[in-house]
Formats: C-alpha cells, structure tokens, sequence
C-alpha cells in the first residue's frame, strides 16, 4: 500500500504562507532600520565630540597666542594687532564652517540600507505580477 502524494496546500496554506513570508520581511527591515539608527547615533555622537573638542581646542589656542601678542606688543600697535587677530578669527570661521558644511554634504544619507531594500522588495513585488 502507498500513501498518497502530499496535496498543495489549500487557499488556508498560501495565505498562512504569504503571512509568514510578510511578517519575517517587516522583522529583517525593522531589525535593519534598528542597526542603521544606532550607526547614526553613534556618528552624531562622535560628530558632536569631535566639533566641541575643535572648538575648544581652538579658541584655548587662539585667546593664549591674543594674549601673548598683545602683551609683547608696543601700546600704539595694539589696535592694528587686535584688528588684524580679528580678521584671522573671522577667517578661521569662515573655512571652518564651509569645511562643515563639505562634512555634512558628503556625509552617507540616513536609513540608506533600508531604503535600498525597500526598493528591492517593491522591484520584486512588480517583477512577479
């Protein structure tokens, strides 16, 4: 005696598979949203040490050499050495801040990996219709 071939699952066995198929995509995109939200925590984390350690760094340098060039410096050139510091400051700003902003705009977008792979499901989805 044979048993009889397994039969092809019902319309029950397809709708219980395509929800298992569906609930174990939502949990691989969800789990890669979560990884790739702790990535960018992490970097703004590092961003934000590195600008304050800059900052300070900076301005600690930059009041001690004011200081030391102003104190060696004769009274009537003092002004002329003031305004000249100045402008090296308001310089040191301005490619600093367009340093930043080149930081900024060549920084990879947020939640790519997972944008990626929603793009693939839907391109996937298509291609089966």
């Amino acid at each position: 005696m044979s048993s009889p071939p397994p039969s092809a699952p019902g319309f029950i066995g397809a709708l219980h598979a395509l929800g298992e198929n569906l609930v174990a995509t939502v949990e691989k995109r969800l789990e890669l949203v979560s990884v790739e939200l702790q990535e960018e925590k992490l970097h703004l984390i590092r961003s934000f040490i590195w600008i304050s350690l800059i900052v300070f760094a900076g301005l600690a340098a930059f009041a001690c050499v004011c200081i030391a060039l102003i104190l060696a410096c004769p009274v009537a050139l003092r002004p002329a050495l003031l305004g000249g510091l100045a402008g090296v400051l308001l310089l040191t700003f301005v490619v600093s801040l367009r340093a930043f902003r080149l930081h900024l705009a060549t920084a990879p977008r947020p939640f790519a990996a997972s944008i990626e792979e929603l793009g693939k499901d839907r391109a996937c989805i298509r291609a089966k219709n």
